[in-house]
């Protein structure tokens, strides 16, 4: 009598036996293995889940013979079925003809049946002390991650380790090179490390590799019978042959770290429990070697953070001064308006009969009051991407015209010519009129502030070609002092006041600038200065045209 199990090729194999070495075929029964497709008595009770009876199996065509067995005369076999599949059959096996009866046939059925329940509890219990198994492993694995300092003692330990998961012959831990492209050596379990560290990197361009592979895929991958793959040379693991092997990336986060290799010399097929068993390794893995590489970026951070925060900090004193004098200085962004709505009051006062007129130059003045108070906010909205934008397709030349009107009665006050130097060609361009009111608005107080009196200040609209593509412009032209080339890229620096506000005595918050490029950029434009110490400066807003190409985009 023997007990045939199936395994997952579907060969039945015996796991036990018994009277065979009495007869002299014992190494038979210990080598027999038959394809359960092939048997037709197999595929008879697989079909049936009934038993099957052979009295004469010399009279039979259909019998598998056995080498080593053929003193076998008569046979009777159960299936043994657990959940409605059957595992595997209970052979009895007689040298006497017609030697089984039918009352035999029951009982073997139902003996079959019982030992149905008998493996299924085997099982439950192995695979309960199995999960059992490799959770400890598991939690091992963690706890390494957490404890072990050391990288290369830390590797070791996970891949002997990870080499217990599913009892492989050997586990390797490679790592990986983003830049490079290389996959270095990390660890291998047991006899296998030492040579395995001697044989260098492998490039991923060069030579295939588990590695790149499975980094790629992100998937584990079971590899079989290597020698007929491309990865037949296999670069990811130490000399030696191995038949069957199951590469996992090593992945935390984003970050691509390596690859858990597990192989086995002998044949082997990979169950999906060992392949999800593998996987759960290998994230643990990636985690634990994640935080090694976290400790040590770390550490190699510290002295380069300190003096990072030591340069912050005196930045931050720096800072803090800069704020206080721009706190007793921020008139410099209300004073004007406030000058321009007292100014068209008291015209409101003693010309009452233009009321219509100054009304309107008063309203606009009081909005742009509102949105002067407004600035002092937009910076810290800016920062934090909250900058709010309202485009429409408009004329700049409006915008030109409108402020030489409503800002000419502040210029006479000041005893300065300010006019509009008129262009036939619209400028059309695609923004928020508002804001760039504002920009325009501030280029051209600090035109009034510094330009001395009986000089002149001109508004106007030009046009050029950059890269290929049309812009259009809005300049501020002054007679004043003008800009030195040193300082043309610092003025537009937050709280910095050149050297002409500064010994002008004017008080400013050296925001206006700033404001000015923040709002342009907002519109992918540009800011350019030109002129030269004491013969004027002239500020052009440059802005993307409104042409064909920009009206598809928009």
């Amino acid at each position: 009598s023997n007990i045939m199990l199936i395994d997952e090729q579907g060969v039945a194999r015996i796991a036990s036996h018994r009277g065979y070495a009495e007869h002299g075929m014992g190494d038979a029964a210990d080598q027999a293995a038959l394809v359960v497709a092939d048997v037709s008595s197999f595929v008879r009770m697989v079909e049936t889940g009934q038993p099957c009876l052979k009295r004469d199996i010399y009279a039979d065509p259909e019998w598998a013979h056995v080498e080593g067995l053929s003193a076998i005369a008569s046979y009777l076999g159960a299936p043994i079925m657990i959940e409605g599949e059957v595992i595997g059959f209970i052979n009895l096996d007689s040298m006497q003809r017609n030697y089984f009866t039918d009352d035999k046939v029951e009982r073997l059925g139902a003996l079959a049946d019982q030992a149905a329940i008998a493996i299924r509890n085997a099982r439950l219990y192995q695979a309960r002390l199995d999960r059992t198994k490799r959770l400890n492993l598991l939690n091992q694995i963690t706890r390494a991650g957490l404890s072990e300092e050391d990288r290369d003692n830390l590797l070791r330990r996970l891949a002997d380790l990870a080499a217990r998961i599913i009892e492989s012959s050997a586990a390797y831990i490679t790592l990986w090179d983003e830049a490079s492209r290389t996959v270095n050596r990390g660890a291998a379990s047991g006899h296998f490390h030492q040579d395995y560290l001697q044989m260098g990197p492998v490039s991923a361009d060069s030579e295939p590799t588990f590695t790149a592979h499975v980094l790629s895929t992100g998937a584990v991958t079971t590899f079989n019978n290597l020698q007929d793959t491309e990865f037949s040379w296999q670069p990811d693991l130490s000399e030696g042959h191995f038949q069957n092997v199951l590469a996992a990336p090593l992945i935390a986060g984003e970050r691509k770290l390596g690859a858990l290799i597990i192989s086995f010399g002998d044949a082997h097929s990979f169950r999906q429990e060992e392949i999800a068993w593998c996987r759960q390794a290998a994230e643990l893995i990636a985690l634990a070697i994640a935080r090694s590489k976290a400790h040590d970026e770390l550490e190699e951070r510290v002295t380069a953070r300190t003096s990072e925060l030591f340069e912050a900090n005196t930045q931050l004193r720096q800072l803090t001064r800069v704020k206080d004098e721009f706190v007793s200085n921020v008139s410099h962004e209300l004073r004007t308006p406030i000058a321009s709505i007292k100014l068209y009051h008291h015209l409101l006062v003693t010309q009452p009969e233009k009321s219509p007129k100054y009304l309107a130059h008063l309203a606009r003045e009081t909005s742009r009051l509102e949105h002067t108070i407004e600035d002092l906010l937009q910076l810290s909205r800016l920062d934090q991407d909250r900058m709010e934008f309202d485009p429409v397709a408009f004329d700049l030349r409006g915008v030109a015209i409108e402020y030489v009107e409503d800002r000419r009665s502040l210029a006479d006050q000041h005893m300065l010519r300010l006019h509009y130097q008129h262009r036939d060609d619209q400028a059309l361009v695609f923004g928020d009129r508002m804001l760039l009111g504002q920009a325009v608005s501030i280029l051209l107080t600090n035109a009034l502030n510094y330009t001395p009196s009986g000089g002149e200040i001109v508004l106007g609209t030009s046009h050029d070609v950059q890269s290929g593509n049309p812009y259009w412009g809005i300049y501020v032209e002054d007679s004043g002092p003008g800009v030195p080339s040193f300082e043309r890229e610092r003025i537009f620096d937050r709280f910095y006041r050149g050297r002409v506000g500064r010994k002008s005595g004017r008080p400013g918050t050296g925001l206006g600038l700033s404001i000015v490029q923040e709002i342009v950029r907002l519109h992918q434009g540009s800011v350019a200065v030109e002129g030269a110490p004491d013969a004027g400066a002239r500020f052009t807003i440059w802005l993307p045209g409104l042409g064909e190409t920009n009206e598809q985009n928009n």
